[in-house]
């Protein structure tokens, strides 16, 4: 258990923990670690900042390295699309109700 003052902090500090275990423990891999959050939404940004860079950023920290899976986002936050049609269907549903209010007054 750590304590933390903030998110960005605890991302930081799990980042080190990982590779300290990583590094102590030749036969952990990365595949057997799996980490918990209340709020994914919250901390699914930080994450993707602080791990699996790798490929993208040299000399960046050596967690970067390590691929990471996100579960359990929403669907809106992990597709741009499906928000655009998320509001486009809120919008028809308020002109269709509008429709339907001005029809029955």
């Amino acid at each position: 258990m750590h304590s933390c003052h903030g998110t960005a902090r605890q991302i930081d500090v799990l980042r080190e923990v990982l590779l300290g275990l990583l590094a102590d423990d030749p036969t952990l891999e990365p595949r057997d670690i799996l980490v918990m959050c209340p709020d994914i939404e919250a901390y699914a940004p930080l994450i993707v900042a602080g791990f699996g860079l790798g490929g993208v950023m040299q000399g960046a920290h050596p967690a970067h390295r390590l691929r990471v899976k996100l579960a359990d986002r929403a669907l809106t936050e992990t597709n741009p699309l499906l928000t655009v049609a998320r509001q486009l269907l809120v919008l028809a549903g308020g002109c269709l109700l509008a429709a339907i209010e001005g029809r029955q007054g």
